[in-house]
C-alpha cells in the first residue's frame, strides 16, 4: 500500500503536491526508533494477535477480518499525536540527553484518539448500526488511554470539548510530508491529509454522535461491545510495548504434557491404597480425568465440587492439562492454562507442588512454562538462556508470559472489570484458555451474578474454558444447565468421608468463657492438636495469649494472621504442614486466612461463628487425613465485652449469609461432615433466593457503557472495612540490611536505575511489610514520601507496636476491633 513520491491530495481546498521522499530529520517515536517503523511493528503484532486468537465477536457482527483490520488500524494511529514538532523536541531532547520540556501540546494520546476515531470511522462505515457507531469510540478510548488507565468513555470523549486550542497547534506544528512518509504503507495518504484539514469536523461528529450512541448502548446492553474495547485495548497495549522494548518469549508448547500429573504421582507412589483417604484420592483423580475423552468441548464452564483434603489441585490440574492436549490435537490451538488462588497464604504452597510437577523431579521449570504472579511476586524471569534484568522480568511476567500461570482472584479478575493498564495487558492472553477458579466460594456473593455474565460471556465470545473447584460450591450457576460437574459420584465422596462432627452452641459466650472453654478441652486432652479460628485480629491475639499464660506442657503454640510479617507467616504454616514442631502437639490460634487451602490437619477445631461455607472450609483442617479417630469440631457465637458479637465487625456486608447459616442450623446440635451436604445445599439455596443483584447489576451497567473507571472503583475483592497504610517491620538483621538498601535506593537520581535497583529487593523487602489501620499512621511514623511506616528493632525489643508472637499488637487497640484478616 506504499504512497508513490509526487500524490495530489485535496488540501485547504487546491490541489498541492506532496513530497514525500526520506526527510533528513525523519519523526521519531522512541529515542532510538522511527515513529514509522514503531507504527508498523504495533499495528502488524496488534493484528497478528487477532491472527493467533480463538477470540470471535460474531455475536455483536463483527467479522474475524475485521477484527484483525481494527487492530491493525490502533496499532497505526495509536502514536499520531508523535510526529508534532512538539513531542519531536521532548524526543529529541531525550535521544542528546537533554532536559526536555514537558507541556501540554507534547502529549500525544487526545490528538491521536481523534485521528483513530476517524480512520475507524470511515473505514468501518459499511458496518450495521450499532456495531458501525460504537466501533470509533472504542477506538477512541484505547488510543486516548494507552499510556494510562482506562476512564469512563463518555466521560473521555468530553474532554475534547477543551482540547480545541492543544489540538489546533499539535496540527500547525505537525509537517505533513513527514506524517505521510511515516504513515506510508499503514493508513491511505488521503485519509491523513484530509484529517490534517478536517479535524474539527471529526472533533464536531463525534462530540455529536456520543450520546446518542452511548444512549443506545444504555437501552440495549450489550456486554460483548466492552469485551470487544478490553480485547483491542489489550493487544495495542501489548503490540506496543513488546514493539518498543523488544522483548518477546516463544511459546514452549513441547514442555507441557498431559502426563506430567500422572508422572507426578507415579514418583510420589500416590496410587497406593493404603489408607481409606488415599483410596477415595485415587478414585477421584481416575474419574475425573478420565472425563477428558469424552468431554464435549461445546462445554466451557465445570464444576469440580469434592469434600477438602481429596486432592482437588492435583486432579484439576491434570485435567487442565489433558483437556489442553486434546484441544490442541483436535482444534490446533494450545491454550494457556491460568490457576487462580484466592489468598497469597496459599498460592506459594500450590506454585511449589506445581514446581515439582512440572520439573519432573530434574531442575525446576522455566518462567516461560510455570510462573507465578502476584502482588508481592519476585521479578526474575528464567528461561534456558539465563535470566532477565529484573525490569524486563517485571515486564514479562506481568505479561503472562507462560504456559501455566499461578496467580490471584484479585489479578485474574482486576484483569476483567478495572481500568488498570497494567491489569489489561496480559488480556488476551487467556483468551481460548483454561481458567481454574480454585476456592471459588471465597467469592462475595454480591459479585455471583456479575462473575455468572462476565464468564459465560468469556467463555462464548473468547473460547475459555472455566473449572469451579470448591467444597462448597456456591449458586452462581445453574447446576446442570449453566455448568457441568467432572465428578458425577461427589456424594458418593462426601458421604465416604465421614471424618468429624461439628458440634453447633446456639448461645452466645463471653470471650473470656470462651477461653476458658478451651483451656479446659486443651487440658483435657493433651495428645490433641487444636486449630482455633476467630474472627477478628484483636480476638485472636486475645485467645491466643490468654491460652498460653500459663501454657500447657509438651505443647507448641502457633499464632497466625496478617497482622505477623509474611515471611514470618509462611515460615509457621510451614512448620505446621512439615510437622517440624513434632513431637509436640499442636495449638494454632489464627483468624480467617487459615480456612483456604492452607494443607494442615488438626484433631479438634474451635470456629467462631460464621458463614456457612467458612465454617466447612475450617472444618477441612479437622482429621483431613481421615485418621482412626473422627474429630471433632465447636462452633461458638463468640461475643464481646460489650455482648457484641465479633461476626458482627467482620460480616458487615454480609449479614444475609449469617442469618441463613443460623436459619439452616436451626434445631441442629451435632452434624457429622455427610450432613454437611445437603445443609451446605440448603444453605445456598436460601442464599441465592435471598441474595440481592442490585449491586452486581450495577457493575454490569457500568460495564456495558465502558465506564471501566466506576468499575474498577465499584470491583473490589478485599474490602477490609477500613483504611490501612503499609508499615515496614525491621524484624532481623535481613530487615534491616534491606531498609537500608531501600533507603540508599531511594537516593539514586535516575528513575530507570532507581527502579531496577528497587526491583532487585522487592521480593525480599516485602516479606517485612503488613497493612495496619490507618489510625495508626503516626505510631508507626508512616511517611508520606514512600507511603510506609516503620517499626525499629529497638521499638521491637522494648516491646512497642510489634510482639514477636503476635505480630503488630499496639496497646491501645481495643478487644473488640473489626479487623478482617484475609
Amino acid at each position: 500500500m506504499a504512497t508513490p513520491s509526487g500524490l495530489r491530495i485535496l488540501f485547504t481546498g487546491n490541489w498541492r503536491m506532496v513530497n514525500i521522499s526520506p526527510s533528513f530529520d525523519p519523526l521519531l517515536s522512541h529515542p532510538d526508533r522511527l515513529l514509522g517503523r514503531h507504527l508498523r511493528d504495533v499495528a502488524e503484532g496488534a493484528a497478528q494477535i487477532c491472527t493467533d486468537s480463538p477470540a470471535s465477536f460474531l455475536s455483536i457482527g463483527l467479522s474475524n477480518e475485521d477484527l484483525e483490520a481494527l487492530c491493525y488500524l490502533l496499532g497505526a494511529c495509536h502514536d499520531f499525536g508523535k510526529a508534532t514538532s512538539y513531542f519531536q523536541e521532548y524526543i529529541k531532547a531525550i535521544r542528546d540527553g537533554r532536559s526536555p520540556k514537558k507541556r501540554a501540546e507534547s502529549n500525544h494520546g487526545g490528538i491521536s484518539a481523534l485521528f483513530a476515531s476517524s480512520v475507524v470511522r470511515s473505514r468501518f462505515s459499511h458496518l450495521d448500526s450499532p456495531l458501525r457507531d460504537i466501533l470509533p469510540y472504542i477506538a477512541y478510548e484505547a488510543v486516548r488511554r494507552h499510556h494510562g488507565d482506562l476512564h469512563n468513555s463518555l466521560e473521555d470523549i468530553e474532554l475534547l470539548r477543551d482540547d480545541e486550542e492543544v489540538f489546533s497547534r499539535q496540527i500547525a506544528s505537525m509537517d505533513l510530508d513527514l506524517t505521510l512518509e511515516a504513515y506510508s504503507g499503514l493508513v491511505d495518504a488521503a485519509t491523513v491529509a484530509g484529517f490534517f484539514q478536517n479535524w474539527r469536523e471529526e472533533m464536531d461528529v463525534t462530540l455529536r454522535y456520543a450520546n446518542r450512541t452511548f444512549r443506545h448502548l444504555r437501552r440495549k446492553p450489550d456486554p460483548g461491545y466492552a469485551g470487544l474495547a478490553q480485547f483491542c485495548y489489550s493487544a495495542l497495549l501489548s503490540a506496543d510495548k513488546e514493539g518498543a522494548s523488544g522483548l518477546t518469549v516463544a511459546r514452549n508448547l513441547g514442555a507441557v504434557r498431559g502426563d506430567l500429573v500422572d508422572r507426578y504421582r507415579e514418583r510420589k507412589n500416590f496410587g497406593r491404597v493404603d489408607s481409606r483417604i488415599n483410596a477415595i484420592r485415587n478414585a477421584i483423580y481416575a474419574e475425573v480425568t478420565g472425563q477428558v475423552g469424552g468431554l464435549d468441548l461445546a462445554e466451557h464452564i465445570f464444576s469440580l465440587n469434592l469434600p477438602t483434603g481429596t486432592g482437588k489441585t492435583l486432579t484439576g490440574l491434570s485435567f487442565a492439562l489433558k483437556l489442553r492436549e486434546r484441544i490442541e490435537r483436535e482444534r490446533g490451538l494450545c491454550p494457556r492454562i491460568i490457576y487462580c488462588l484466592p489468598y497469597l497464604s496459599i498460592i506459594d504452597q500450590n506454585a511449589q507442588v506445581f514446581e515439582e510437577v512440572f520439573g519432573c523431579g530434574g531442575a525446576p521449570p522455566s518462567s516461560e512454562v510455570l510462573l507465578t504472579h502476584h502482588h508481592l511476586t519476585e521479578f526474575s524471569y528464567r528461561t534456558e538462556e539465563g535470566e532477565y534484568e529484573p525490569d524486563d522480568s517485571q515486564f514479562l511476567i506481568e505479561g503472562w508470559n507462560a504456559e501455566v500461570i499461578v496467580t490471584t482472584f484479585v489479578q485474574f479478575f482486576s484483569m476483567l472489570f478495572s481500568g488498570k493498564n497494567r491489569a489489561h495487558r496480559k488480556y488476551h492472553r487467556v483468551v481460548g484458555g483454561i481458567v481454574i477458579l480454585d476456592e471459588v466460594q471465597t467469592l462475595p456473593h454480591r459479585y455471583w451474578e456479575l462473575v455468572r455474565q462476565a464468564v459465560s460471556r468469556l467463555a462464548e465470545d473468547h473460547g475459555i474454558y472455566f473449572i469451579l473447584m470448591t467444597a462448597t460450591q456456591p449458586h452462581i450457576f445453574k447446576a446442570g444447565e449453566e455448568i457441568r460437574e467432572l465428578a458425577p459420584g461427589r456424594e458418593t465422596y462426601f458421604h465416604a468421608l465421614d471424618r468429624l462432627d461439628l458440634y453447633v452452641h446456639r448461645e452466645p459466650v463471653r470471650i473470656t468463657e470462651f477461653i476458658e472453654i478451651v483451656r479446659e478441652d486443651l487440658s483435657a486432652q493433651p495428645d490433641k492438636d487444636f486449630l482455633i479460628v476467630m474472627n477478628t485480629v484483636a480476638s485472636s491475639q486475645q485467645v491466643f495469649r490468654a491460652l498460653t499464660e500459663p501454657a500447657e506442657p509438651g505443647t507448641a503454640y502457633v499464632y497466625l494472621s496478617t497482622r505477623v510479617v509474611p515471611r514470618e507467616r509462611l515460615s509457621r504454616i510451614r512448620m505446621i504442614k512439615e510437622k517440624e514442631l513434632d513431637p509436640w502437639r499442636r495449638v494454632i490460634v489464627s483468624t480467617q486466612l487459615i480456612e483456604a487451602g492452607v494443607d494442615i490437619d488438626v484433631d479438634v477445631v474451635y470456629r467462631d461463628f460464621a458463614p456457612l461455607d467458612s465454617v466447612n472450609q475450617v472444618a477441612g483442617r479437622c482429621n483431613r487425613n481421615f485418621g482412626k479417630v473422627r474429630g471433632v469440631m465447636h462452633l461458638f457465637e463468640v461475643v464481646d465485652e460489650r455482648g457484641v458479637p465479633y461476626s458482627r465487625y467482620i460480616y458487615r456486608e454480609s449479614e444475609v449469609l449469617l442469618q441463613k447459616t443460623r436459619d439452616v442450623l436451626e434445631g441442629k446440635v451435632i452434624l457429622t461432615e455427610a450432613e454437611f451436604v445437603t445443609t451446605i445445599e440448603e444453605y445456598y439455596a436460601a442464599v441465592s433466593d435471598a441474595k440481592s443483584d442490585d449491586f452486581s447489576k450495577k457493575l454490569l451497567e457500568h460495564y456495558t457503557l465502558l465506564e471501566f473507571e466506576d468499575l474498577d472503583s465499584g470491583f473490589n475483592l478485599i474490602d477490609t472495612g477500613y483504611p490501612k497504610c503499609s508499615v515496614f517491620v525491621a524484624l532481623d538483621e535481613r530487615a534491616e540490611d534491606l531498609w537500608n538498601r531501600f533507603r540508599a535506593v531511594r537516593q539514586i537520581k535516575d528513575r530507570s536505575t532507581r527502579r531496577n535497583a528497587f526491583l532487585a529487593i522487592r521480593k525480599g523487602f516485602y516479606d517485612y511489610v503488613i497493612a495496619v489501620p490507618s489510625k495508626f499512621r503516626d505510631a508507626v511514623g508512616y511517611d508520606e514520601g514512600i507511603g510506609m511506616g516503620y517499626i525499629s528493632s529497638e521499638e521491637i525489643d522494648q516491646g512497642l507496636l510489634y510482639d514477636l508472637e503476635l505480630g503488630f499488637h499496639p496497646a491501645q487497640e481495643d478487644g473488640g476491633g473489626g479487623m478482617l484478616d484475609l
